[in-house]
């Protein structure tokens, strides 16, 4: 067995043999270079529901930017003590440089609390809620994210892989929060060569 020992990307991982089980969450494109597509095929093309496929065709149908505000488990002091989380002014930020790089587009926001996410969040025209949350499992969920015409991310590895989907459809722009987390380190071996970050407080 191989257990990734941090976020950002470990030379071992190289030294693995066939057979080995491995744990993690890879959040880097330096862990799987030589197949990309082949981890995107099996993310994508992974089996979802009548319902799911549904909720996807609506909406890939009007894609808006995809805001990711992950809440849950960082609000708690052990989470957030050791993550952060990526405040409102940050969001604020983002959408604000989204305007300019996606001019005239609408955005939607996933978040594993909604009502906090709203209470931060909810005055801004042009910024609508997903409410079908609870009808998508994980991998539609990442599915749903990835539609978008643009991407603002949370520090979370959901978010991560969901704008890294995003980004293998094409140009798109990503903003990702700076420090990854409160050890100050800039995980800049996270992120793509394109994307973008701000800080996160």
């Amino acid at each position: 067995m191989y257990k990734q020992p941090g976020f950002g990307f470990d030379q071992k991982i190289n030294d693995i043999t066939v057979g080995t089980t491995i744990v993690g969450y890879f959040q880097s494109p330096k862990y799987f270079p030589s197949v990309a597509d082949r981890v995107h095929s099996m993310i994508w093309n992974a089996t979802t529901s009548e319902g799911e496929e549904a909720v996807l065709t609506e909406l890939a149908a009007e894609p808006r930017v995809t805001v990711h505000m992950r809440r849950g488990d960082y609000l708690g002091a052990a989470a957030r003590a050791h993550h952060g989380i990526a405040s409102a002014e940050y969001f604020e930020r983002a959408l604000a440089l989204s305007d300019r790089l996606v001019p005239a587009a609408e955005s939607l926001v996933f978040s594993d609390s909604p009502d906090v996410a709203r209470d931060e969040m909810g005055e801004r025209r042009g910024l609508h809620f997903f409410d079908a949350a609870e009808s998508l499992g994980t991998v539609a969920t990442l599915k749903a994210m990835a539609l978008g015409t643009g991407f603002i991310m949370s520090n979370s590895s959901f978010s991560w892989w969901a704008a890294w989907l995003m980004s293998r459809a094409g140009e798109r722009p990503v903003v990702a929060p700076r420090p990854w987390d409160t050890s100050g380190e800039s995980a800049s071996d996270l992120l793509l060569p394109g994307w973008m970050t701000l800080d996160a407080r």
